[in-house]
């Protein structure tokens, strides 16, 4: 599929996605965020879902755990442009605190199925030969819901396809470490390189470019 065939049908699917309302969550008011990225990328990262920053911007991993990420891309020399980047959950999770303000949560289970259809259609349309899920969540929607990422962290596992995927962290996980624990999250991080390095690794082996 060429370029412009594979960016044409990424514009209609997402066009389509706009007007979701396979769960709950498209009556929040909250927008859907797409992916971004490269539509032939050969590595596509799936994350959990969009936080209020990439609901405002609508763009997923821009805000405070997207420049976490977009740090750890750089150190092992992985150009995000050359990545396709979305997430297992389109809308934003959240639930409401005793203040009455928005916070961030963990999709349901429901949620994720219902909005499997999306991210599938995605990687029906990039065709990658590598993914990344980042994150308990994307872990448990794309590859077995039945893992836990504390188990399979830093593996690479069958994907979708057979498409092998590797199971590492959410950088939101990483940023809660950093305010709760310096020492802990300084080995998480340690960790976190780790497994995207394995991720550059892979992808030399099978000639393909991150830079």
């Amino acid at each position: 599929m060429a370029t412009t065939n594979r960016a044409a049908a990424m514009a209609a699917l997402a066009a389509e996605a706009a007007g979701c309302t396979r769960c709950p969550l498209s009556t929040t008011g909250t927008p859907v965020v797409w992916g971004e990225g490269d539509p032939e990328a050969a590595v596509m990262l799936i994350g959990q879902g969009p936080g209020e920053q990439e609901v405002k911007q609508g763009r997923p991993f821009i805000g405070p755990a997207g420049e976490l990420l977009n740090r750890a891309l750089a150190r092992v020399g992985i150009d995000r442009r050359r990545l396709w980047i979305t997430n297992a959950l389109k809308h934003w999770a959240t639930s409401v605190n005793p203040r009455g303000t928005r916070v961030n949560r963990a999709p349901y289970a429901s949620e994720l199925r219902a909005c499997a259809v999306w991210w599938q259609g995605e990687l029906a349309i990039v065709r990658p030969r590598l993914i990344v899920c980042a994150g308990g969540p994307a872990v448990q929607a794309v590859i077995d819901k039945r893992l836990k990422i504390g188990e399979v962290r830093g593996q690479w596992l069958s994907g979708p396809g057979g498409v092998p995927a590797m199971a590492t962290v959410h950088p939101s996980y990483l940023l809660r470490l950093r305010g709760a624990d310096p020492a802990v999250f300084d080995r998480a991080w340690s960790d976190f390189l780790g497994d995207l390095q394995a991720v550059v690794a892979r992808a030399q082996a099978l000639g393909i470019a991150l830079r």
